[in-house]
């Protein structure tokens, strides 16, 4: 995330650090999440399929060809959608 370039706050938990703002939303923050409001739910992408990651961004294991992703969703939904896949440039189907 450091090297990103992209503005986040985050905060330590016992499970590594959770990211609570990402390119200043939500524009201010006290807590990571905060009761009825939304948050940003990590997920590991593996051979093109996403899961909820079991830990923080920063105890997260990659392995090549994996990757991270955030998605900002709403603190009443209880099987948060992914993050879309990229898009392969140059792909041909």
């Amino acid at each position: 995330m450091d090297q990103s370039g992209i503005q986040y706050g985050a905060h330590q938990l016992s499970s590594g650090k959770a990211v609570c703002q990402v390119d200043h939303e939500p524009q201010q923050y006290s807590q990571c999440f905060p009761q009825s409001q939304p948050y940003w739910a990590l997920f590991v992408e593996t051979n093109g399929k996403w899961a909820s990651a079991p830990n923080g961004f920063t105890e997260t294991k990659l392995h090549d060809a994996e990757g991270l992703g955030w998605r900002y969703v709403s603190a009443s939904d209880s099987s948060p959608a992914p993050p879309p896949l990229p898009r392969l440039t140059g792909a041909t189907s």
